[in-house]
């Protein structure tokens, strides 16, 4: 892969690429889930 301006990444680089993508998915899943929990609680507490 390389970056936007047409460089070509180290290994290194690539790799640190990698990890901050994993990273933000990782962050999203989980706000997902949380949001997903948030509202199931919500309809539970709703429903009594």
């Amino acid at each position: 892969m390389s970056t936007r301006d047409g460089k070509k990444r180290t290994m290194r680089e690539e790799e640190a690429a990698e990890q901050t993508k994993r990273r933000r998915r990782r962050k999203r899943n989980e706000r997902a889930y949380t949001e997903l929990k948030l509202a199931e609680y919500r309809l539970e507490s709703r429903a009594v």
